[in-house]
């Protein structure tokens, strides 16, 4: 789901702001207004498939690398699960499961920021990049856990979101890349 800079309406005193409220705050049921209900199912429709392109994501991550060993598996497969839970924070179990997708994404995010900097030489610049991406996630997580620093978190988060994607784009682009390399073999 895209969002222009509009302000929606998030409950019947307030408006959704991006540099105050976060991306969640978007499926919260915090208002019955005919727009905001839109809106709702809108950002629940995205959230679904935005999980469901990451679990592919992570199935697909390890091949950007020249080998699969226990380390890209253990990031493929905690990748998935964390981002099939993630598939819940759009339920009144939102803390919870934030708090299970990020132990769970810790799990394969270590690995997998182990890799990149082991084929650093290899993968270049996207090497670089996803482990930036890794630790800026790592941050997020923090933060929200923590509160420290929360009131800086919307921004930091949409910032995240935006490289993240980047990253997940990127990935994307070099596993095609090397199955048409393959194809032509």
């Amino acid at each position: 789901m895209h969002l222009t800079s509009y302000k929606f309406l998030i409950n019947e005193g307030g408006f959704y702001s991006y540099s105050n409220n976060l991306f969640c705050d978007l499926m919260l049921d915090a208002s019955e207004s005919e727009l905001f209900q839109k809106i709702r199912i809108m950002a629940r429709v995205g959230h679904v498939i935005l999980a469901l392109g990451m679990i592919s994501f992570f199935y697909f991550v390890p091949k950007v690398f020249k080998t699969e060993n226990l380390n890209l598996k253990i990031a493929k497969w905690a990748g998935m699960l964390s981002m099939t839970a993630f598939i819940f924070l759009s339920t009144s179990y939102h803390d919870t499961f934030v708090t299970i997708t990020g132990v769970i994404g810790l799990v394969a995010l270590i690995p997998l920021f182990i890799e990149y900097y082991k084929h650093r030489d290899y993968l270049g610049l996207h090497s670089y990049y996803g482990m930036f991406c890794v630790v800026l996630s790592l941050f997020v997580f923090y933060i929200f856990q923590t509160k420290h620093l929360i009131e800086y978190l919307p921004p930091i988060q949409i910032i995240s979101f935006i490289l993240d994607s980047i990253w997940v784009f990127w990935g994307c682009y070099l596993v095609n890349k090397s199955y048409q390399r393959l194809a032509v073999s």
